[in-house]
């Protein structure tokens, strides 16, 4: 298993230099830098380099889009720059819902509108367009069904596949088995569900609550989803899009990259 640190997981607590380390730390084998954390894509570039870490995604969070913004592939147009710099093989934009309000099968619409701008631009700039089943207030793409259709509709696109979104709505190793051809990259998440909310829990796409956990100690079946990736053939990347809270997050990840590296 080839592990991937996830930036946006130390984001606000930790510099890049920081999360550069634990990831060295903790044995894995690239990074995917989430936003370029307020830091100039040259820099991050650099550090990784003199770390010996490739970057094995960028993940800008843009707005224009969600805002329905005359500029917004301009700002994604900027985003590809900061990807070229960091030597990222394929960008990730996650498919959040619209600032407006609307029905889901309008949202994908606009979404595959959205897909159909930027993937030639990124494909001039030699990037693999990507994009997750999200798993927020009103997503458009959680289902394998869901982001079946947009891929669908605009040829070339590939996906990030994030077994805990997709888990909010489905079981995510038959939804990956579902989806595996379009495969580039895949989130590894864990969740504490509850029938009943708790502390910190969000109610999903199935009607449940969900809290986000370590992985390894929430409720997924990350063994049957492992098997269903690895039968597929997928060689590519897992980022690890975890939390620990109360505890040391660098500790947490070496126990939890430690782990997994058993399986």
């Amino acid at each position: 298993m080839k592990l991937c640190m996830m930036s946006l997981v130390m984001n606000g607590h930790y510099t890049p230099a920081e999360i550069i380390q634990t990831a060295v730390d903790c044995g894995m084998s690239a990074i995917d830098w989430v936003t370029t954390h307020n830091t100039p894509a040259s820099e991050l570039r650099k550090r990784c380099d003199d770390a010996g870490l490739p970057v094995a995604a960028h993940t800008p969070l843009l707005r224009g889009f969600i805002e329905e913004s005359p500029d917004a592939l301009d700002e994604f147009k900027r985003s590809v720059d900061d990807a070229l710099t960091l030597g990222a093989p394929l960008m990730m934009i996650p498919p959040f819902a619209h600032k407006r309000v609307m029905k889901l099968a309008e949202d994908r619409r606009l979404w595959i509108e959205h897909y159909r701008m930027m993937l030639p631009v990124a494909r001039e700039a030699g990037l693999a367009l990507t994009f997750e089943s999200t798993a927020l207030d009103r997503s458009p793409i959680v289902t394998a069904d869901e982001a079946l259709e947009v891929l669908h509709a605009v040829p070339g696109l590939r996906l990030t596949f994030d077994n805990g979104n997709v888990a909010t709505a489905e079981n995510d190793a038959d939804s990956f088995r579902k989806v595996k051809d379009y495969v580039e990259h895949v989130h590894f998440k864990d969740w504490i569900i509850t029938d009943d909310p708790i502390p910190g829990s969000d109610r999903k796409r199935d009607g449940r609550f969900y809290t986000l956990a370590l992985i390894g100690k929430g409720s997924i079946d990350f063994r049957e989803t492992w098997k269903a990736i690895r039968e597929s053939g997928y060689d590519g990347y897992v980022n690890l899009e975890t939390c620990a809270p109360g505890e040391d997050l660098p500790a947490a990840l070496k126990r939890v990259c430690d782990a997994l590296r058993d399986w």
